[in-house]
């Protein structure tokens, strides 16, 4: 019967496996499944990507008599990949809170070793879970096997920042015209707009004068905003001549 050895069955990004198939001298290999559609009657093929192949062969045989027969067998093998590896983060805004980490988790993927990149380069940490202080962007590479390595996407970890209040188009009203105060403030904060305002959207459209306020909660921490609006006046001056 025929039958396929391989030099490897798990896949590795841009290595391809070897089958070897032997036990007749007549083979058609099924590669119908790959992106690109390619027969061969070798009894060597280099596979990319992961599936099912399948090696039907017809072997003809003579008795003594001078009878000639055909007999057909197959063989099949499962080629896998290798899963791509991934980064998560706790919190999951990437916020690196004061006195306090983001927790970066490589998923996906069991590996042999674990080597992270950061805003100021290699950090060295084996452990498939890092905690990141420092804004800036993150990888892994994962060796998943010997001489095989998959890198990760990357994450951003972001700093603090204290929340304000800003008006656009001007700081005060003017000409009746109204302005709109911004809460400006870090990723997945929670925003509480006080009496006469109310609501949580980060921008609210103002067109009377006085002090506004807003309670701003980021990291747990309650920052309490205010913002006066005055009304501004212009003035028209004539000068003789």
């Amino acid at each position: 019967p025929v039958t396929i050895s391989a030099s490897d069955t798990v896949l590795c990004p841009g290595t391809p496996i070897e089958l070897i198939a032997s036990g007749s001298s007549n083979y058609m290999w099924d590669t119908t499944h790959t992106p690109f559609t390619t027969f061969s009657t070798e009894d060597t093929l280099l596979v990319y990507y992961p599936q099912t192949y399948i090696l039907p062969s017809d072997s003809t045989i003579t008795t003594s008599f001078g009878c000639t027969a055909t007999l057909s067998s197959y063989d099949t093998i499962v080629i896998l990949s290798h899963p791509q590896p991934y980064l998560t983060m706790i919190p999951s805004d990437g916020i690196a809170c004061p006195n306090d980490s983001v927790q970066l988790i490589c998923r996906g993927a069991v590996g042999l070793s674990y080597s992270w990149f950061g805003p100021t380069g290699p950090i060295p940490d084996p452990d498939s879970i890092l905690f990141a202080t420092a804004p800036g962007a993150y990888s892994c590479v994962v060796v998943v096997a010997p001489g095989c390595t998959l890198l990760t996407n990357t994450v951003k970890v972001l700093p603090y920042n204290k929340p304000i209040l800003v008006a656009f188009p001007t700081p005060g009203l003017c000409d009746n015209n109204p302005i709109q105060l911004t809460a400006v403030a870090n990723q997945g904060s929670v925003i509480n707009w006080l009496p006469p305002l109310s609501g949580s959207a980060a921008v609210q459209t103002v067109t009377d004068t006085g002090t506004f306020y807003c309670d701003v909660t980021s990291c747990g921490i309650l920052t309490q905003l205010s913002y006066y609006v005055r009304r501004d006046t212009a003035f028209a001056f004539i000068t003789p001549l």
